[in-house]
């Protein structure tokens, strides 16, 4: 049965395939095609991996919130216009953020976890925790049951592959695509 509750907007980050995406030993090693490994932060700078460690950022110690990071080169600042909201405006929320990676010896992508409760923020933030490490996002979100890593056995929805880029907006992909990965998070409890 489809969702008949109006739902915000979707975005779809695509990050590096990892356990846990709370940094750490675990998540370092990513296997490549050839089963390889190598580790995330010398492929890129990493901050994706760690996109479910709960964080408190120096400059808001009180909030202890997953700060979301994407793979790939960082542009600085999103194009907000085709989410239709005012191109001046430096966040967005509510907005539901889905991350999407690469599965290992394969070229699909899959969802592997999302934020229904997120801010998209439209430069990208350099900051620090509250231990004096660098925190790089791009969102960020409450610690909150409406957030959910699936474990990988469980991440089969697939993402189409006729898109590009390393953020994917939601008016940018069939509306029933939208619906059904809508229906398919609904499906899980919040």
């Amino acid at each position: 049965m489809k969702s008949t509750i109006i739902q915000k907007q979707i975005v779809f980050f695509k990050v590096a395939w990892l356990q846990s995406y709370q940094g750490g030993e675990d998540d370092e090693a990513v296997l490549t095609d050839d089963e390889t490994q190598v580790n995330l932060f010398e492929r890129h700078d990493g901050s994706d991996g760690f996109n479910f460690l709960p964080t408190k950022s120096i400059t808001e110690p009180e909030y202890q919130r997953y700060y979301i990071d994407y793979c790939g080169i960082h542009t600085r600042r999103l194009n907000l216009l085709k989410l239709k909201v005012d191109p001046d405006r430096a966040r967005i929320h509510p907005i539901c953020i889905v991350l999407i990676a690469r599965k290992p010896q394969s070229s699909q992508h899959y969802i592997v976890g999302w934020y229904k409760n997120a801010t998209l923020v439209a430069a990208w933030q350099d900051t620090e925790d509250v231990d004096g490490n660098e925190l790089k996002y791009q969102a960020y979100a409450p610690i909150e049951r409406a957030s959910r890593l699936l474990p990988v056995d469980k991440r089969n929805f697939k993402f189409p592959e006729d898109t590009t880029g390393n953020v994917i907006l939601s008016p940018t992909l069939r509306k029933e695509y939208v619906s059904d990965v809508w229906d398919y998070i609904n499906q899980f409890p919040s």
